[in-house]
């Protein structure tokens, strides 16, 4: 019975490792939304889609201008950034790619390329 009991006490731990490892990846909700460069641009995305500067980030993908990518897995998340691997089809082409999402003060930008700012 002791044996048991050790055993029983050794793999509750383990097995809440497997299941956290195994949980689905997702992207945190202060990155989430849809993010444009200015507020005639969000107007445009709502009308239309993505615009060729915009990015709409959900829990699990984002898509820009004739990309679309699917988190795989989460490398790092904190407060203001966040980076994922990403299986990405860009115009019928897939590839996986690195991504690395910062925030500052309001402002989004991937892959340090332009300020993007959250459409309301």
């Amino acid at each position: 019975m002791r044996n048991l009991k050790l055993n029983i006490g050794l793999s509750l731990p383990l097995l809440a490792a497997f299941s956290t490892a195994f949980a689905a990846a997702s992207i945190p909700a202060q990155f989430q939304g849809v993010w444009t460069p200015s507020a005639a641009e969000c107007n445009t995305y709502k009308q239309e889609g993505v615009t060729d500067q915009g990015v709409n980030i959900g829990t699990s993908a984002y898509q820009q201008y004739e990309t679309g990518c699917d988190l795989q897995q989460v490398v790092r998340a904190d407060r203001i950034s966040f980076t994922g691997r990403f299986l990405c089809n860009v115009e019928g082409n897939t590839s996986s790619e690195t991504n690395k999402f910062t925030l500052s003060n309001g402002v989004l930008r991937v892959n340090n390329s332009q300020a993007l700012r959250r459409c309301k």
